[in-house]
C-alpha cells in the first residue's frame, strides 16, 4: 500500500491496527520526515529533529511535511530577501529564481516555471502491526 501523507499522521500506526489496511508493506512517498538525517539548514540552522521538537512543543502534535515545507518556503523567501537587500518583488523574485538552499527540508531550488526541484524519498512504516 502506498499513501499520500498519511505515514507521519499521529493516529495512523493505530488505525492500521485497529485494521484500516491488512497489510504489514505501508510506504509512503514524501518530501521529509521528522527523521531525516540531513545536516542542519544553512538558513534555519535547524536539524530535522530539531524543528519537529519546536513544532510539537509549540503545537502539541508532530510536523508533517507540510508544516516543514512552509517553515522551508518561509527560509527561502528570507534568505532571498536578505540576499537581495530589498523588498521589490522583481529583485526577490530574482534572487529565488537564482537560489541553491540546502535546507533540512531538503535542497531548494526552483525551476523554470517557480515550482520547486528536488527529491523525495520513500519511507516504510514498521512498527503497526503487532
Amino acid at each position: 500500500l502506498i499513501c499520500a501523507g498519511r505515514v507521519f499522521k499521529t493516529d495512523f500506526a493505530e488505525e492500521v491496527k485497529s485494521g484500516w489496511w491488512q497489510s504489514s508493506h505501508i510506504l509512503d512517498s514524501m518530501p521529509w520526515y521528522p527523521e531525516s538525517k540531513r545536516a542542519p539548514g544553512e538558513f534555519s540552522k535547524m536539524t530535522s529533529q530539531e524543528f519537529a521538537a519546536e513544532y510539537e512543543a509549540a503545537w502539541n502534535e508532530p510536523p508533517s511535511y507540510l508544516a516543514a515545507a512552509q517553515f522551508a518556503a518561509f527560509c527561502a523567501l528570507s534568505q532571498a530577501i536578505e540576499t537581495a537587500a530589498s523588498l521589490n518583488p522583481q529583485v526577490v523574485a530574482a534572487q529565488l529564481h537564482n537560489m541553491s538552499l540546502h535546507e533540512f527540508y531538503g535542497d531548494i531550488s526552483f525551476g523554470p516555471v517557480g515550482t520547486i526541484a528536488m527529491q523525495t524519498v520513500i519511507v516504510q512504516l514498521l512498527e503497526a502491526s503487532d
